[in-house]
């Protein structure tokens, strides 16, 4: 937490980086009594949280805007470490310093942006799912929503996560015969107590749903300004490939830690190489460097350097797609801790690809609940994630406090 706060003073009073020009002046538009949503493109969640914060004092700052950001971001810490610690207490410290120092997500821990206070919100419907407060969890994902729509996604999957665990509960109102015929259901004891808290969620879930959807048919797609950059319904695969690779390197230790298992894997499966050669075809089919605001060789933005360079040529893009496939590799021996977790790898891939524009913040949520869900390696390989973690996270923040380039 400490290294947070740290972050927020080191960016001191420079200007605005990447967006936040753009949230700066929807919030001064509110403070100013204005409230057009036409730009930027996110729900009004996080803007009206700072204006809220903001009015009573008269401050209309980037600084204090941040400020707020930072608190959320710490908030966000405390968040993972108990949810992690729900989970398994023994991995709980090493994994939350790998969180906070994920390259992608420390910096945007307290930059005036949407995605630190959306990443806070979904980390706290995720503990109030694991600790079973599921009306309170309902809440949180709806005001996850309210800050970026898309994060619908994550409230469904929650929903997956919250029927898986309740399972009992949900069998109450299916007739005795039919539990009989279901396999998979037909010895589970059904709770005989009338499961009020269930009730609530699901009638919270449902009216979101009619909600967003409502809001969907209201505003002609999902983002609310900016709809050319955001079309939707949109189909694309640049997010989940550049995630994947990425997570190469985010996660280095890790691969090192399974190149034993990946070996054994590739020797006694008939299905991962095929599988391999799929996605590889997939690829070379589907990832292309298309969208308006990921162009430029000399672009401030790092990834748009990454994308325009490794899509150069058809050479260029089989080098990239090494760090994608070692990823996958990894990944098919790399354990969750519960079984309902892997619902989170095809949910991350709807979550994904979705998007046209391929940005790195959008992995943030994925990401962090990869964090939080895999389960705990030896504490060496851990301890040396959270300090390769680390060490990346700054080789990148220092030139962004430089102002070489943003993310």
């Amino acid at each position: 937490m400490v290294a947070v706060a740290m972050g927020y003073f080191a960016i001191g009073n420079n200007g605005y980086f990447g967006d936040e020009g753009f949230h700066a002046e929807r919030i001064r538009n509110f403070l100013a009594g204005n409230f057009d949503l036409a730009t930027p493109s996110a729900a009004p969640g996080f803007h009206l949280t700072v204006w809220a914060f903001a009015a009573p004092f008269h401050q209309d700052s980037l600084q204090f805007f941040r400020g707020v950001s930072l608190i959320f971001g710490l908030l966000s810490v405390v968040v993972f470490h108990a949810a992690r610690k729900t989970i398994t207490a023994t991995a709980a410290p090493a994994r939350t310093i790998q969180y906070v120092f994920n390259p992608i997500v420390y910096p945007f821990l307290f930059f005036a942006y949407t995605d630190g206070f959306s990443l806070f919100l979904v980390l706290l419907a995720a503990l109030l799912l694991l600790r079973r407060r599921y009306v309170l969890m309902m809440l949180a994902g709806i005001a996850a929503i309210i800050v970026r729509q898309n994060n619908i996604l994550w409230f469904a999957f929650f929903f997956l996560l919250f029927f898986w665990q309740e399972i009992p509960a949900f069998l109450r109102f299916v007739p005795r015969w039919i539990r009989k015929k279901i396999p998979m259901v037909s010895d589970v004891r059904v709770s005989r107590k009338i499961p009020w808290g269930v009730i609530a969620a699901n009638i919270v879930f449902l009216i979101a749903c009619a909600l967003f959807v409502a809001f969907l048919k209201w505003n002609g797609g999902i983002a609310l300004g900016d709809k050319e950059a955001h079309p939707f319904p949109s189909f694309h695969t640049g997010n989940i490939f550049f995630c994947l690779f990425l997570a190469f390197f985010f996660f280095l230790p890790l691969h090192i830690a399974n190149i034993r298992p990946v070996m054994h894997r590739i020797a006694t499966s008939r299905f991962l190489l095929p599988l391999l050669t799929l996605t590889f075809l997939i690829y070379v089919l589907s990832f292309f460097n298309t969208h308006f605001y990921n162009q430029g060789l000399d672009s401030v933005y790092l990834r748009n350097r990454i994308l325009v360079y490794f899509t150069m040529t058809e050479w260029h893009r089989m080098i990239f797609f090494i760090p994608v496939g070692l990823t996958i590799l990894s990944l098919t021996v790399t354990k969750l801790s519960r079984p309902e977790f892997y619902l989170f790898y095809p949910m991350t891939v709807v979550f994904l690809c979705l998007s046209w524009l391929i940005e790195q913040r959008y992995y943030m949520i994925p990401l962090s609940l990869f964090l939080l869900f895999r389960e705990e390696r030896s504490q060496t390989t851990e301890n040396a994630s959270a300090l390769y973690e680390l060490i990346f996270a700054m080789a990148l923040f220092i030139p962004i406090v430089l102002l070489w380039f943003f993310l």
